[in-house]
């Protein structure tokens, strides 16, 4: 089965897609991820900028200081991620952003070196493929921790719906077309459906906090933001990751 928007895309690929500077553009590259027309004058879009502006800021100032001031823990975490499991500590993937841009998004590996062969695989409970480190990583969310690079370079958004793969978008498109109403914005570390739901296991799982995610379209500010933030620390010092 061909996938429109789905294939091998090297680093030296990305940069068209960097050079696409509206919806549209995105629009003529993937039919399949067209969402809805935007106007730049339409009613409110000032607002838009400025709230724009604030969450960029805020991105900014945050994964700034995180990625400063936690270096020695990441620094740990690497260690630790080296001497458990044979291969690389960093794991890249690309991923489907805002208006349909790919770009690579960066964990912690948590998986055995070569757990894809077989084809794109959502990890389940009790999955084989994840490390016995990768494992606690993973209910403590601790693998997400790289992608603060993510959010300062302006790929993601601290908060946000979560980015999949194109693989598996057009498999949700397919049953849940609304799902294109999420690459309106910058997709993000942690989110309302990451939270509530955490990793989900197949497509339906994926659909289902979709609807989640979809809440926060219609609620986008700063409380809100940080109230998903909180609620996210709170799963982490738990361990109820999933």
């Amino acid at each position: 089965m061909k996938y429109p928007f789905y294939g091998r895309i090297s680093r030296s690929d990305n940069s068209s897609f960097g050079s696409a500077k509206t919806v549209n553009d995105c629009i003529r590259s993937y039919p399949s991820l067209a969402f809805k027309d935007y106007n730049v004058f339409e009613e409110g879009a000032s607002n838009q900028y400025i709230k724009g502006f604030l969450k960029r800021s805020f991105d900014l100032v945050v994964s700034s200081i995180t990625l400063i001031t936690g270096f020695p823990f990441f620094a740990f975490l690497v260690i630790i991620t080296k001497i458990t499991s044979t291969g690389t500590v960093f794991f890249q993937q690309q991923r489907i952003g805002k208006n349909g841009r790919p770009f690579y998004i960066y964990k912690f590996r948590s998986m055995y070196i070569g757990a894809e062969n077989s084809g794109p695989q959502l990890a389940k409970e009790n999955d084989p493929r994840v490390t016995g480190w990768g494992r606690i990583m993973r209910k403590t969310r601790l693998d997400e921790l790289p992608q603060f690079v993510n959010v300062f370079l302006g790929h993601m958004s601290i908060v946000g719906p979560r980015p999949e793969r194109p693989f598996f978008i057009e498999q949700i498109i397919e049953k849940a077309p609304e799902y294109k109403r999420l690459l309106s914005i910058k997709p993000g570390i942690t989110s309302i459906g990451q939270v509530k739901y955490g990793y989900a296991e197949n497509v339906e799982q994926m659909i289902e906090r979709m609807k989640l995610d979809l809440l926060y379209l219609d609620d986008q500010n700063l409380s809100t933001d940080l109230a998903i933030i909180l609620e996210t620390v709170r799963v982490i010092a738990q361990g109820k990751g999933k």
